[in-house]
């Protein structure tokens, strides 16, 4: 029996009331109707519609499992599709603000990402997978299957079992020392498989100068690591062995010692789009990575890197130019530039009026008497604040 009925509802003006038994009918129909309404009619903007947003999603969850299930004999793949975008979109505004989706907001995707994985509807996550995967990220659990090894150690016997034999290969090391390193970069030339992800956090004195033979890496991420002066030489060099054709997208160089060859090498990178260079000392030196930043970047933070206000007119200037006509996000945080300098740079992204949608994070721009970073004046982000910016720019003060 599907309903049950209220009798003691029942009067002589109202019709008696009806209910579901348990909630799992209620959704189990809600999922044959969008079953046969997507078997009938396009995905879009139908399940934009009833699925407008992860908290959507979350909260009726089993209803999307339902419907998948009810497709897998057909194709669940438009609804893999728009779960794997929404998600992104979701992915897109965390990475931003330099996090990264906890493991409880994702307990209700997963199941359903892992169910319609085989449908090949996850093409809206590619551009951060890896994002997540290299590091670990439960995210990873969606491509667990054989094109991807992800690397953590390497054995007694300096052997690296994968079986079957990877397409691509995720390298993740955390505190591991220089010695344990060299050896799992001897492993790995003997391995035929692409790494595209490199994640190397606290590793004490990692020879960068071995990446020169990995041209396919994609998401390079270096944090927190014992890395000479010397060694940074190397990793500018590294990059610089992969031109004419280096497909690194996603870079993070943090609280390393960062010289100019490294800026020179980075602008070399067509498809660079996300560089974080966050705790990097910067001073004097972004004159390098404004004066022909790479073409397609995006994303550029630069949280606590001691710039100073002719550092941010380097910025303003490539913005004036249009050389940073991709640019969606710039955080300089952190940063004792002052408040003339965030002015001028106001007023050019104003009157250049950029494509995209720009955020421009400025906490604690001003400086102190002692040059010390120290949040804007009240008066000038009240000032700024009334002003006509338009719809393109968002500024996070």
């Amino acid at each position: 029996m599907l309903f049950g009925e209220d009798i003691n509802a029942t009067t002589e003006d109202l019709p008696a009331v009806l209910s579901f038994q348990h909630k799992l009918i209620q959704e189990y129909l809600a999922a044959v109707y969008i079953s046969e309404t997507l078997r009938l009619d396009t995905p879009e903007p139908f399940l934009t519609n009833i699925f407008p947003s992860l908290k959507v999603i979350e909260t009726h969850r089993e209803v999307v499992q339902f419907a998948c299930g009810i497709l897998a004999d057909t194709d669940a793949s438009p609804i893999a599709n728009h779960v794997a975008k929404i998600l992104a979109q979701h992915m897109h505004n965390e990475l931003n603000n330099g996090k990264r989706l906890p493991q409880n907001e994702l307990s209700a995707v997963l199941p359903i990402l892992r169910s319609c994985h085989k449908e090949g509807g996850l093409s809206a996550l590619n551009p951060y997978m890896s994002e997540y995967t290299a590091c670990g990220h439960p995210l990873a659990e969606v491509l667990s299957h054989t094109e991807l090894a992800y690397i953590t150690d390497i054995d007694e016997n300096d052997t690296l079992e994968l079986n079957p034999s990877p397409a691509q290969i995720i390298v993740r090391l955390v505190k591991v020392d220089g010695e344990k390193y060299d050896r799992l970069w001897l492993a790995l030339h003997s391995v035929k498989a692409n790494i595209t992800a490199l994640h190397l956090y606290r590793v004490e004195t990692p020879n960068v100068a071995k990446l020169h033979r990995f041209p396919q890496v994609k998401y390079l991420y270096i944090w927190d690591c014992g890395c000479s002066e010397a060694a940074m030489e190397d990793l500018a060099d590294s990059i610089k062995c992969w031109v004419p054709k280096p497909e690194l997208t996603f870079c993070h160089l943090r609280n390393l010692p960062i010289p100019r060859s490294v800026l020179e090498a980075l602008c070399a990178c067509p498809h660079l789009m996300h560089l974080d260079l966050s705790y990097c000392n910067l001073s004097g030196k972004l004159s390098i990575l404004m004066g022909a930043p790479p073409p397609l970047l995006r994303k550029l933070i630069l949280f606590d890197c001691s710039l100073q206000s002719a550092d941010t007119e380097h910025i303003t200037e490539a913005i004036r130019q249009g050389q940073l006509s991709h640019m969606e996000r710039l955080n300089i945080r952190e940063n004792p530039v002052g408040e003339v300098a965030v002015d001028r740079l106001l007023e050019t992204l104003i009157s250049t009026r950029p494509p995209n949608k720009l955020t421009l994070m400025l906490w604690r721009t001003g400086v102190d008497e002692d040059g010390e970073p120290t949040d804007l004046s009240k008066q000038f982000v009240t000032e700024w604040k009334v002003k006509p910016t338009g719809t393109n720019i968002n500024v996070d003060w």
